[in-house]
């Protein structure tokens, strides 16, 4: 699977995005954002389109229906954010704190999310198209009906993750830790696993390993 990355041409030359937390409604084009904090602030309908964020404090943000087009985030820190609805595209994640964010009913498209925290994530209902993590912690995420077909999952963390009504064909969970997945034989319908992780899935797909 082929993921885009971010179009991000000459980032050290994008205006400086530190002036203060957006405000609701605003569009931010060719923009980078280092070292400020932001967390609790709140806004709606945000647009950010060529956008590189570092070490960004983020917790706790409302930014429910925000939309990232071409953006990096690195080292920033959205734990316990409200970001419902949420439209990301052509997006890289890496070394960021997720833990307890909702991303419910979210749109992923061409997105890599690396070395990050998920932790108690709510994903439920989101739809992911071309879209990879790899070494990440998702241990309690919420991915309650959501779309991951295709998705692949490489080297994470996913004890007690619930995948209930999920769609996941195709998706690859090799290399995986899928202790206490809470999910039915018929949600794992289709996706992809290693022979070694069938004795983490027995319980639920009714079979005795000795």
């Amino acid at each position: 699977m082929r993921i885009a990355p971010p179009e991000i041409v000459d980032e050290e030359c994008y205006a400086a995005g530190s002036e203060g937390p957006p405000a609701a409604g605003k569009s931010f084009s060719r923009v980078a954002v280092r070292q400020v904090e932001w967390s609790a602030s709140r806004a709606a309908d945000l647009r950010y389109e060529e956008a590189v964020f570092a070490a960004v404090g983020l917790r706790r943000t409302v930014w429910q229906g925000v939309r990232l087009l071409d953006a990096r985030l690195k080292a920033c820190d959205l734990s316990n954010a409200d970001w419902q609805h949420a439209h990301l595209q052509r997006v890289e994640f890496e070394a960021c704190n997720l833990t307890g964010i909702n991303l419910a009913n979210a749109q992923w498209n061409h997105v890599r999310c690396e070395s990050s925290k998920l932790l108690l994530v709510a994903f439920a209902h989101a739809k992911f198209t071309a879209t990879a993590f790899r070494a990440c912690h998702l241990e309690q995420a919420d991915f309650t009906g959501a779309d991951l077909r295709e998705v692949v999952f490489a080297d994470c963390n996913l004890r007690q993750a619930r995948v209930f009504g999920a769609r996941l064909q195709g998706a690859d969970l090799r290399g995986c830790d899928l202790t206490g997945l809470v999910a039915t034989a018929h949600d794992l319908r289709g996706a992809i696993v290693e022979a070694r992780q069938l004795v983490d899935l027995a319980p639920m797909l009714g079979v005795i390993v000795k």
